[in-house]
């Protein structure tokens, strides 16, 4: 199979929370539900990995294609709207069994990934909490958590916020 050039998504670093870093944690609001799609790396001409990112739909395109949560969420340590790319299993059951269990607001509830170790030995662990005083830090951070963003528009090559510029 063969993606053309342009549906590959372009990264831009400082509006992507990607990783959890090894021995720490993240904190974040999710201001929307996921985007769910799949995900699998090749590489350039030039020899550099490209992410290939397709919407959920029909078989999985690549066999080595994981399923990817496209979120929209608020870094809690610099106040900034970002896009997650979650593909960790993991994370991702975590997430939704406290989505349940705690029935999760957009943007009310803080939500923390803990990882312990490296590479395939990594562990994680998610845990939530309500914001000590949600209405005055939502209306403090309003700007930044308006949804401003189109998750979608990775699977295009395009960019989630150009609406927000």
């Amino acid at each position: 199979m063969k993606i053309a050039d342009n549906l590959v998504p372009k990264k831009r670093v400082s509006r992507y929370l990607n990783r959890v870093p090894q021995d720490g944690e993240i904190s974040v609001l999710f201001l929307g539900d996921p985007t769910g799609g799949y995900e699998w790396w090749t590489s350039s001409p030039e020899g550099k990995r490209v992410a290939n990112r397709v919407p959920l739909g029909g078989e999985k395109p690549d066999k080595d294609a994981k399923l990817v949560w496209i979120c929209p969420i608020l870094d809690m340590a610099d106040k900034k709207k970002k896009i997650w790319v979650i593909s960790q299993k993991s994370i991702q059951r975590q997430i939704s069994a406290c989505c349940e269990a705690d029935g999760l607001e957009d943007g009310a509830v803080e939500v923390i990934v803990r990882r312990l170790g490296a590479g395939m030995d990594s562990v994680y662990s998610v845990s939530t909490r309500a914001l000590d005083d949600g209405e005055n830090f939502r209306a403090a951070n309003r700007e930044e958590m308006e949804l401003g963003c189109d998750p979608a528009a990775l699977f295009s090559s395009g960019d989630p916020f150009a609406c927000s510029y």
